[in-house]
């Protein structure tokens, strides 16, 4: 049926390695924050789209949006053999 692996525990383990063990709370925080601050601006974002452009303006926006985050994601976070 599902995974057991839902995306909220890849991202967990993810912060939880990039800290030590005794400010994982505070990064924890600080991650849970910022994704919260980018959702509101990203949803009004995409209401004002789906309103005065249309849906496919809107998820196509989207989309592009999640393509240049998934570029910049591998150029920044370079790669893993070499860490």
């Amino acid at each position: 049926m599902w995974s057991s692996v839902r995306p909220e525990r890849v991202e967990g383990y993810w912060v939880a390695d990039r800290v030590e063990e005794s400010k994982r709370g505070t990064a924890y925080g600080a991650y849970h924050f910022s994704i919260g601050v980018a959702a509101l601006p990203a949803s009004l974002l995409m209401g004002v789209l789906w309103k005065t452009m249309g849906v496919e303006w809107a998820f196509s926006f989207g989309a592009a949006m999640a393509l240049i985050a998934a570029l910049l994601a591998v150029i920044l976070m370079g790669d893993p053999k070499s860490r």
